[in-house]
Formats: structure tokens, sequence, C-alpha cells
């Protein structure tokens, strides 16, 4: 194990890369008259170790930034092409121990911890440095820190691979886990309203659109530039919240964009974090220029949260409850596969053994006890929460559409939109 203290000075300043020769000239004669510093650096390999601005990519100065670092948790990054040198920052407010490991990286790993300096906000050069801990070669520094702020530095000496990090904290000087969630120049969410009638009215123009598109893919902080303007918006709310503040850390997101109408382009995208522990999902919704609308939804207790804009007024119709709208946004869009949809069409009746039984019990609850044999269409799918319908049926008024779910054997009627009005209702079918 190489693990070393380092110094700013060893019998000289080391203040720029212009001073390295120097520095190489004055460690050549302590050498010759045996004053050498046991902390000072001779590796060829980190004659670069000071930061200063302007420094070249991927390099000491110019790593992968991933963020603030949250403790008792993990971090990590991709090593590749010009992508070998990955940083997180923390601060202390006091004393503390930090505990620092690449033990689980599949690379060969070189650890750096700098301190910035609070008068010219530069990181100089490295106080730690460790280099193949535990007879590996991954690496490892527990040492104690006082008040500021500090970078730790993770270089892999491989072309590939995958550097993780893990690290914890103790003592008064930690942060809490509140000043952990840093996000630089990302506003939080407005605060929760509750379900309000513009929440219904952006959710029905939304779920109520011709599909456009309908994509699945993986996004982050980091590459969020490349995302429509409500996506972005929904990743930023979904870090903060989840206290994502690794850049790099990736989230599985679903998007479904309605085709251009009258009022806009609607938009309809999904979050799922944390599949191991019950899945919390995230939705952002937004229809044209309208304010987000977002939705928390924590599966394993059934509890909702929702933003809204601010400048409605709740006024939730009786038969309209929360549960019954975000069964609506859960089931009835946001998680079709595409692929798997399955298109039918019955000229009467409530339709045969290929029809499936969610559409037949929808069809039958609109019949209801009228003897005249409803013409409809449909589109079914599975979703990982259930079943879910979109029934058109064809009325003298012009037709009525249904969304409906089955959640655990109960058929719910989510929606109802005829040519002239659309109605969000809570219709729980026998």
């Amino acid at each position: 194990m190489t693990e070393q203290l380092i110094q700013p000075a060893c019998g000289t300043a080391v203040a720029t890369r212009a001073s390295m020769k120097t520095l190489a000239g004055v460690l050549l004669t302590s050498l010759a008259v045996g004053s050498f510093h046991a902390g000072c650096m001779s590796d060829e390999e980190d004659e670069d170790l000071v930061i200063e601005d302007g420094d070249k990519a991927d390099g000491f100065g110019a790593p992968v930034s991933h963020g603030w670092l949250s403790f008792d948790g993990w971090a990590g990054g991709q090593v590749k092409a010009n992508y070998k040198f990955h940083a997180w920052t923390f601060q202390l407010s006091g004393d503390a121990e930090v505990d620092l490991t690449t033990q689980d990286s599949d690379v060969d790993t070189v650890m750096y911890v700098y301190r910035r300096n609070s008068t010219t906000g530069r990181w100089g050069y490295p106080i730690w440095r460790n280099d193949d801990a535990n007879g590996d070669v991954t690496s490892a520094l527990n040492r104690n820190y006082g008040e500021g702020v500090y970078r730790v530095l993770v270089k892999s000496k491989d072309p590939t691979g995958t550097i993780s990090l893990t690290s914890s904290c103790s003592g008064d000087g930690c942060p809490s886990e509140q000043a952990m969630c840093r996000f630089d120049n990302i506003p939080a969410a407005p605060a929760a309203t509750g379900l309000t009638q513009g929440c219904l009215r952006e959710i029905d123009r939304v779920v109520n659109g011709e599909a456009a598109a309908h994509t699945s893919e993986t996004a982050s902080l980091a590459t969020r530039g490349a995302l429509t303007s409500w996506e972005r918006r929904g990743l930023e709310i979904v870090a903060r919240e989840e206290c994502a503040t690794d850049l790099f850390q990736e989230f599985s997101m679903t998007s479904h964009q309605t085709i251009p109408n009258q009022s806009g382009t609607g938009a309809l995208v999904s979050f799922d974090t944390d599949p191991d522990s019950g899945y919390t999902s995230w939705v952002a919704l937004a229809h044209g220029g309208a304010p987000l609308v977002t939705l928390k939804w924590l599966h394993d207790s059934a509890t909702y949260t929702w933003t809204c804009p601010a400048d409605f007024t709740p006024a939730l119709e009786p038969q309209v409850d929360e549960y019954c709208v975000a069964n609506l946004l859960m089931m009835g869009s946001i998680n079709a596969n595409v692929d798997d949809v399955e298109l039918g069409s019955q000229a009467g009746g409530e339709g045969g053994a290929a029809v499936p039984q969610l559409v037949k019990t929808v069809v039958a609850w609109h019949r209801g006890s009228s003897t005249a044999a409803p013409t409809f269409t449909y589109r079914a799918w599975s979703t990982d929460h259930g079943d879910a319908a979109k029934i058109s049926i064809a009325t003298n008024g012009g037709g009525v559409t249904y969304v409906a779910g089955d959640r655990n054997g109960a058929v719910q009627v989510m929606a109802r939109f005829d040519s002239t009005a659309a109605k969000l209702l809570c219709a729980e079918l026998p």
C-alpha cells in the first residue's frame, strides 16, 4: 500500500506547475544531502497533481465532476477514453472522521483528497493520496478532517471500467442529510398544493390526447440538456427529491407525448426510482405552456403528493379523489409498452373470447339495461400496476371514451371523454 500525507511545501513552495522543474531540482539536491521529506512525491505518474485553472480536459484540473458527495451512499462513474478522472466535493462544518474507499471498483484506482483554499478558492496540491489499499488495486483513506471544503479525486489506471466510491462521515462537523442535498443552479419543485381543478384540466388534456411519441430511456442531470423542457424539469425535481447529488446517476424515464391540437402539445413523463424498495414513481405532466403538474406516488404505502399550478383554486368534484386520478396516470398512460398494445373492434355486443375481460366489463357497465348492442374499439395493455384499457364506444351523440384499469382484481373506470366534455371519475365496477 502506498499512502502519503502530501505537504504543500517540501523544502520549497509548490504553487504552480511552472515551478515543478524547480521542485525537481530541489528534490535532487535534497536527496544528495540526505534531507528529502517522506511526504514528498517523486512518482512521475503524478507530476501533474496541482490543480490549476485552465488544466487540460480529463486531468487533475478537469475531471468528470459528479457534484456534491452524499455520505453513507454509493457514488460512481464510468471509465472510458477521456473519462479517467472523477471527482466529488464535500463540506465539513467542523472536525469529522471521513472514510473513503473504492474497494468495489473494477479498475485500478488512485485516490487524492484536496482542500479548497478559503482565501483564493483554489484546490492547489492534494493533502492525502492512496494507491493499492488492503493489498489490492483499489484505494482507501480514513482520516480526520477539520472545517472546510474538500474534493475527492479518483484516477483510473485502466482504460475502461467502473469507479465505485463508498463514503461515510462521523463527528460534529459532518453535514446533515439536508445539507448534503446540494444542487447548484437547479431550483426546487414548488410546494405541494394537493389536487386542484387545474390539475384535472391538464390531466384531461394530456391523457385524452392522441399519442405522437412514446419513448423509454435513461437520463441523468449531466445529460438533461438533450431532453425536452418538461422531461428536463421533471428529472430535476426527481433528482432533488431523491437527493441524487451525483450528476451522472441515471434514472429510467418514460415519456408519452401527444400530437399538437388546439390547446397545444401535451407531455407525460414518469420516473421509477429505487425499484428494490417498493417503487417510488414521479410523474411530470404538462400541456403547452401550462405550469408543471407533478405527482409523487409511493407504491408500498399508497401515498400521493401533488404539486399543481399555484394559481388554480382547489375545486374537486365529489366523485373524484386523488387515488383515482393517480391510477388514471399510472395505468392509463405512462407505463404502457407500445409494442404490447392490443387493438380490437366489435361491431355489436360486449365481445367474444378474444376481447379482454377488462374491456368487456366496462362495455357492459356502459350498456347497462339497454338492449342496443354497442359498437366499440379498444386499446388494451398490461402494466407494472395491472391491466389497462382505453375503450371508445359509438353513440348517437358521436361517441364516448373510457380509460379503465384492473387493480388487484377490481375494475376502476377512471375517466370518461365524450365529444363535448371530459369527466374524471372513480367508479369501481362489480
